[in-house]
């Protein structure tokens, strides 16, 4: 670490961050480490999928090395753990958003996938977190996690980000097992979206986390879920 450094903040994999984190020595500069991790630690955790419990017991143990390293460096630390970002040009929303636009098309699942909760939360309101985490007592030591404002089903998830590419766009019905092959022939559905084959089990259940201690601790107060036109 830099002499005179008082903040260090990860926006990457906190696995990776951990690994560098470890290799440091203590320095009486440093206040506080503000790192974000990932809701999929707890919504894989039970997962069908072996590589994908093995993702939720990665990450759960970054986030236990991340506490332990600072307390070894002894400085404040702070956790921040948001559910489906998006804002940004190649999450799932704006690529739902960009096909819909081409094709004035979009994928509408059918079946228990279309009611399954998601709360997404736009990539500005977590750069917020960051800010109001900075020197604040009531976020040290501390792990939060950063939702949306909105619980919206699959179903309404993707139908407002294809009107956000085309407002003619029209919903093809499809149950998940075409869902996901449509996505991957098309290029909509990647690994990182969390939408591919070995989460089908997944899709079909609520990822609804509480904001009320971020929103305590940290003011926060995302937006509604507005999708950028593309």
């Amino acid at each position: 670490m830099v002499d005179g450094t008082t903040h260090i903040l990860s926006l990457g994999p906190c696995d990776l961050f951990v690994d560098w984190l470890a290799r440091q020595a203590p320095t009486a500069s440093v206040r506080q480490v503000i790192a974000f991790g990932s809701t999929s630690a707890d919504t894989k955790f039970d997962s069908s999928s072996a590589e994908e419990r093995a993702l939720a017991q990665s990450l759960r143990q970054s986030e236990q090395q991340l506490a332990e390293q600072c307390q070894r460096l002894g400085v404040a630390w702070t956790l921040l753990r948001p559910t489906l970002i998006y804002g940004g040009d190649t999450d799932l929303v704006a690529r739902i958003a960009q096909f819909a636009r081409r094709w004035h098309v979009y994928p509408r699942p059918i079946g228990r996938a279309a009611r399954a909760l998601r709360q997404p939360v736009h990539a500005s309101d977590l750069a917020q977190a960051v800010v109001r985490s900075i020197d604040n007592p009531a976020a040290a030591n501390r792990r939060f996690d950063l939702p949306g404002p909105q619980s919206l089903s699959l179903t309404a998830l993707i139908r407002r980000a294809a009107q956000a590419g085309s407002r003619l766009a029209c919903p093809i019905p499809l149950p998940l097992g075409m869902l996901l092959r449509f996505g991957d022939a098309f290029g909509v559905v990647r690994g990182q979206s969390g939408l591919n084959h070995s989460a089908a089990a997944r899709l079909g259940r609520d990822q609804v986390f509480d904001m009320t201690p971020a929103r305590t601790a940290l003011g926060f107060a995302p937006r509604a879920f507005e999708p950028e036109p593309r």
